[in-house]
Order: C-alpha cells, then structure tokens, then sequence
C-alpha cells in the first residue's frame, strides 16, 4: 500500500463518515452493514470525444482462433483519490456517430457499499443551450427529471434506488464545451466524490477467443 495515495483529506472524509454511521447505528442498530448508513456511491464521468467503430480497420491482421477488440484509454481528468478497475463505459458507432465539435458525457453511479443509496441525483449544467440529447438506454429506475432535451443549458436525472454493487447511468450529448457535474445521494448527505476521464481510444488489437468477453456468453 502507497500511503502517499491516501491525503489527510481523504482520511478525514473516512473518519467523518464511520463517526456518522457509528451514531445512526446507535439510534437504528438494524442498519448496521445493511442499511442506507452503509451505501458508498461514486460517480464516474465520462468524456468521450471520438466516435470508436465496433469493425476493425481493414487489413488488421488477426489469427485463427483470436478477436480484434479495440483498445481504451481512460485518461484522468480528476481523480479524488486512487480506485481499482474503474466502471468503464464507451459508446461505439460508426465514423460521424460523434460530430465534430461535440462530445458525449456520461455519468455512471456506483455502489461500492452494502446498504441500498436512495434518490441518488445527477445534475450536468453548461454556461450555454449546449445540449443536443439525453439517452438512458432503456435502463429501468433511471429517469431525466428536467432538461436534457435540444438547447437546454442542463440535464437532471434521478435514480430512486442503487443497490450494492449496481451501477446506473446517464448519458447527454452535447457541444463540447466547458460543464460542471455534481451528484448528490440520499445516503451521502452532500456531493458525492466524482472522478472524471477523458475517453480516447487506443489502436486496435488481437487476443484469444476464450480470453473476450464473448467467450463467457456463450
């Protein structure tokens, strides 16, 4: 363990929170390890500022038995404190699915704890009727409650409940121009820690069929 990876303010914030789970755990013993006390939501942005086709590029050479899979890149933005394997989401589509000048941001809740968040809130603003769309991708317990439509300035969405270990998102197009992101949780009382990547895709490469994703659906 690094413990330069671990600032006095990051410690502080852990000790704020075990002090406050300590108190409501005396009022409501039942909560202790289950309840909302215990979800722990992050929020990870993700901006992504190139259209990455699924179909590898002609001639990519690849042999028998492997899958071309195109390789990402999170490149940190700002990042609160170190994570592990963060939740990665990347839109695919064909050249022109992102225009020029535009991007795509979204923003992925996750629970990493084990109580149920409640009424976990998502607000993206710009300085300008920069949003072009949203989209929730048919996701269930995920809506926009306002704006996110064609000039609006901002977008808000709302997910009543996020179990452990779940993760929900939001996606809004829009110019790429200068946003804010803020997440707020019922659990959390305040904002909850945001860590935001640029989303930059990295060559093309081969590996074996029964190392890919694919290989586990089957």
């Amino acid at each position: 363990m690094d413990e330069k990876e671990y600032t006095a303010e990051l410690l502080l914030s852990w000790k704020t929170k075990g002090e406050d789970r300590a108190r409501r755990a005396l009022v409501n013993p039942s909560s202790l390890n289950a309840g909302p006390n215990f979800a722990e939501t992050i929020a990870l942005v993700y901006v992504q500022r190139d259209s990455l086709p699924y179909d590898p590029p002609a001639g990519l050479h690849i042999p028998a038995g492997h899958v071309p899979y195109q390789k990402i890149l999170p490149v940190p933005v700002s990042v609160p404190y170190p994570i592990r394997d963060p939740y990665i989401y990347v839109n695919y589509g064909p050249a022109g699915t992102i225009p020029p000048g535009m991007c795509l941001i979204t923003t992925a809740c996750l629970n990493q704890g084990t109580g149920v968040d409640e009424n976990v809130k998502i607000d993206v603003t710009f300085n300008s009727d920069a949003i072009r769309r949203h989209d929730l991708l048919g996701q269930n317990r995920i809506a926009c409650i306002d704006g996110g439509r064609n000039g609006s300035w901002s977008a808000s969405f709302l997910i009543p409940d996020l179990l452990p270990n779940e993760c929900r998102h939001a996606i809004v197009g829009a110019r790429d121009e200068p946003f804010d992101v803020k997440v707020y949780s019922q659990n959390s009382g305040r904002g909850v820690d945001i860590f935001r990547f640029d989303i930059v895709g990295d060559g093309w490469d081969t590996q074996p069929f029964e190392d890919s994703p694919w290989a586990s659906a089957r």
